[in-house]
């Protein structure tokens, strides 16, 4: 057993592969009886670019917050559940508003101190990496523990 974890932390980012990143977290928490806490950020600053053929189209994310927010929810509460079902009864999630980055250290990691940070691999188009960059990145670079990056493998 490579640790003794206690507190995971699991950010969810709304992906497909969130639900492989769970499964991957309530594993880990069952295994080592630990607390776990899934976290998604709604970011509303930055417009959200919509590709067409002739144009871009711009749609501000600040008007979809209350859907996003109910969206995370509906996919959150499952996890709890199953979590439960394998044994890890010390199990939340929580659902903030702000920049991403930011509010995953500032808002979650700092303050629930965990030993172990699950999160997804999206695996990015070269050029949506160029403009969005990559969350697990900055999490492996910034958290003060271990950090579990589970790959999209495209089921």
């Amino acid at each position: 057993m490579a640790g003794n974890y206690q507190r995971i932390f699991v950010a969810l980012d709304g992906s497909d592969a969130q639900k492989r990143v769970a499964e991957r977290a309530i594993e880990e928490a069952a295994l080592h009886g630990a607390t776990l806490k899934f976290g998604h950020v709604v970011e509303p600053t930055p417009p959200f670019l919509v590709d067409s053929v002739e144009r871009t189209l711009t749609i501000y994310a600040q008007d979809l917050v209350p859907k996003f927010i109910k969206e995370a929810e509906e996919a959150m509460a499952p996890f709890v559940e199953q979590a439960n079902d394998a044994g890890v009864f010390d199990a939340d999630y929580q659902i903030l508003v702000g920049d991403i980055r930011e509010t995953l250290m500032e808002d979650f990691i700092k303050p629930f101190n965990p030993d172990l940070v699950v999160c997804g691999d999206r695996g990015l188009s070269t050029i949506r990496y160029v403009l969005i960059g990559s969350i697990s990145k900055f999490v492996i670079e910034h958290a003060k523990c271990d950090v579990l990056v589970v790959k999209n493998l495209g089921d």
